[in-house]
């Protein structure tokens, strides 16, 4: 069986139909247990004067009870602001959409949020065997289509939609930088590549001579920076990666390495290595790291998710 309309075709009719709702469009739903995602968050969404996020667990939230499942929930962004002893109560529908006739399996809620309980939803909302069933029609061609829908808040707007998925071995995805008159840099400064592009986001490779924190004066920091993001890009949303942080031997070959599994915040920050290698290792000659006042490090970014609006 096959969809009776393509799926862009079937979001565009769902946000016309329902008012302030938000889907969550994830793609290559398999690549989630092959690399062990277990969380997801959508970007941050407004309605009801506050802002949420839907937080995916596409095994089930284990925490919960609800291995086998999926688990998923709307959590409150704003609490911070809020003040003390807050309670923000919201009627809302979260749900997954059938993708081979016009339904919802959906669970009702209406539920105070409080400072102890900023996270709520549904721990069950769909069982695995039944999401993985081809004649269901809940995951078709490794697509899944999740959402919430608020009711009683003020102002109504078309809904929204945003498209999550993991890309393997993205373009351009191999990046070295060559710093050149290394022994010339500030010890305890840090210095940053040129941005580049991987997916839809901007990024950078961020190098402390010396060392960051408990790497500093016996180290090589290195981090990968998320910075920008590009047009039609999901800008308040954060980015899984799996990548490789590497110093290139530039003798033998035998390059130090080692792998980041990161969800890389909206903000530029950087996550890596505070000890990728000891200083005393780079600055020996006969190990070939840094040759005539040339270092070359690099980074492979293996895996990173893209989300899209939709």
């Amino acid at each position: 069986m096959s969809r009776p309309v393509p799926v862009e075709e079937m979001i565009r009719r769902f946000k016309k139909a329902h008012a302030n709702s938000h889907i969550l469009k994830v793609d290559n739903f398999s690549l989630l247990k092959k690399y062990e995602v277990e969380e997801i968050e959508s970007s941050v969404l407004a309605f009801g004067g506050h802002k949420w996020k839907l937080i995916l667990y596409p095994n089930g939230n284990e925490n919960d009870n609800a291995k086998g499942h999926i688990s998923l929930y709307l959590e409150i962004q704003d609490s911070e602001s809020l003040p003390l002893n807050w309670a923000v109560k919201i009627q809302f529908d979260i749900f997954i959409l059938n993708q081979f006739r016009p339904f919802w399996k959906n669970r009702y809620g209406s539920v105070v949020f409080g400072p102890y309980n900023t996270k709520q939803g549904f721990a069950r909302l769909i069982s695995l065997s039944e999401l993985h069933n081809t004649r269901q029609g809940y995951l078709v061609d490794d697509c899944a289509l999740f959402g919430v829908k608020p009711y009683g808040v003020q102002g109504v707007k078309d809904g929204t939609a945003e498209c999550f998925t993991l890309v393997e071995k993205p373009m351009n995805n191999k990046v070295t930088w060559k710093m050149t008159k290394f022994l010339a840099f500030d010890r305890f400064a840090k210095y940053k590549s040129h941005e580049f592009v991987v997916g839809n986001r901007k990024w950078s490779i961020e190098v402390h001579p010396r060392g960051f924190e408990e790497g500093k004066g016996n180290s090589l920091s290195v981090f990968l920076r998320g910075e920008g993001f590009m047009d039609n890009s999901v800008p308040n949303a954060k980015t899984y990666a799996r990548y490789k942080l590497r110093v290139l031997d530039q003798i033998n070959g035998n390059h130090v390495e080692d792998t980041c599994l990161y969800w890389i915040p909206v903000d530029p920050i950087g996550c890596g290595f505070v000890t990728l290698m000891p200083l005393k290792a780079l600055h020996d000659p006969s190990k070939g790291y840094l040759l005539d006042d040339t270092l070359y490090v690099g980074v492979e970014l293996q895996v990173v998710s893209v989300s899209n609006y939709c």
